[in-house]
């Protein structure tokens, strides 16, 4: 029973969060519905504002009391904490593409460089340092018999999303992965 009447006035304790504009004040004030331990207020130079100051104080202290009290015994029956709106927003973003804007400039289909120093070989896990500051690393595993100074190359992506390196102009050609 104590429970639920946590639940209840912990709910009731967040909608007055909801209208709150500014992103840290709006956690505190769900913090401080919710029962956890917040600060005891935002100060306005920390990006809080007086209506979250408000809200803070403002709270009844035996909401914040039975939230906290039916925190503990929500968690020991095996309820997950709920997610923070920043959190829960912030969930599977990785895999969602970035939008293209119409200022940014299109990836070239092709660059060319030098290696800076001396090539021997090269073999797999090798790293090979371009002129422009890019650092590539080997990842085929075939031998190659190349020895040249600063030798210029190719680079260019395939189909499935690798990026191949050829010593130019007609050299071997081989698999490589950006690593700087």
């Amino acid at each position: 029973m104590l429970m639920l009447a946590g639940t209840a006035a912990a709910d009731a304790g967040a909608a007055r969060c909801v209208p709150i504009a500014d992103d840290a004040a709006r956690l505190a004030c769900y913090d401080r519905a919710l029962g956890r331990a917040a600060s005891a207020a935002v100060p306005p130079s920390a990006g809080g504002t007086a209506e979250a100051q408000q809200s803070l104080s403002s709270a009844p202290p035996q909401q914040a009391d039975s939230a906290t009290a039916a925190a503990p015994a929500s968690r020991a029956a095996g309820e997950a904490k709920p997610a923070t709106p920043a959190v829960a927003d912030a969930f599977g973003k990785e895999s969602v593409p970035a939008p293209v804007r119409a200022d940014q400039p299109k990836e070239p289909e092709r660059i060319e460089a030098r290696v800076v120093g001396v090539v021997d070989g090269p073999e797999r896990g090798q790293l090979l340092l371009l002129d422009n500051g890019q650092r590539w690393q080997v990842i085929d595993d075939r031998e190659f018999s190349v020895i040249a100074n600063d030798p210029p190359v190719a680079l260019w992506r395939n189909l499935i999303g690798s990026y191949w390196l050829r010593f130019e102009p007609s050299g071997p050609q081989l698999r490589v992965r950006r690593v700087k």
